[in-house]
């Protein structure tokens, strides 16, 4: 998913430039802002410009799940 930022110029990111997204957690976005860092920022300072994620980043419960039929295969 790619997200362009619509606040008003910070030091860590740009009004107008375009972040991929990492992942989603609870409408907040993780990306890599301008001081090469990962954070998670709200979902209202952005809007959605294309949802095809560049990488598939799994859900929380996607991931839960997966870590659970794993253990449960071990058992």
């Amino acid at each position: 998913m790619k997200v362009r930022y619509i606040g008003k110029d910070t030091v860590s990111l740009r009004t107008g430039k375009v972040y991929p997204v990492m992942a989603t957690e609870t409408h907040w976005y993780r990306i890599f802002d301008e001081t090469e860092e990962d954070y998670l920022f709200p979902g209202e300072l952005f809007e959605i410009v294309d949802l095809e994620p560049d990488v598939y980043v799994p859900t929380d419960e996607e991931y839960w799940a997966k870590n659970d039929a794993e253990l449960a295969a071990l058992v």
